[in-house]
């Protein structure tokens, strides 16, 4: 199967997905079970991990970089030169490598910048 937008994953996957609560898309997602997830920001790939959805805003959603609080949607443009274009758009995403354990610190990323398998 070949790769896929998330945004395409979830629309064959999970109907209406922008409109239900990201509890009940979670819980649809994991039910799908584990996926190979690649980025097109920065090549790559996580293997046997379960997407997840954060209900949080990219521009608003902190983090400590280089000495300083940073927003994820600033760290992807001064990182990689790219801009988070789903600005209305609340989510990010964290591969959760092990369905049983869930870690204080996920990876986040924004919607834009992942494919799935």
């Amino acid at each position: 199967m070949p790769a896929v937008s998330l945004f395409v994953f979830l629309d064959t996957n999970c109907p209406g997905w922008r409109n239900c609560p990201v509890d009940l898309v979670n819980l649809r997602l994991r039910q799908l079970g584990r996926r190979t997830v690649t980025f097109s920001h920065r090549g790559g790939s996580i293997s046997g991990g379960v997407v997840q959805l954060l209900d949080c805003n990219p521009h608003d959603a902190l983090f400590f970089y280089e000495n300083a609080w940073i927003s994820v949607a600033t760290y992807f443009y001064v990182r990689y030169g790219e801009s988070v274009t789903s600005l209305n758009w609340i989510a990010f995403v964290k591969i959760v490598p092990n369905l049983e354990e869930y870690s204080d610190e996920p990876m986040l990323y924004p919607l834009d910048f992942l494919q799935i398998y």
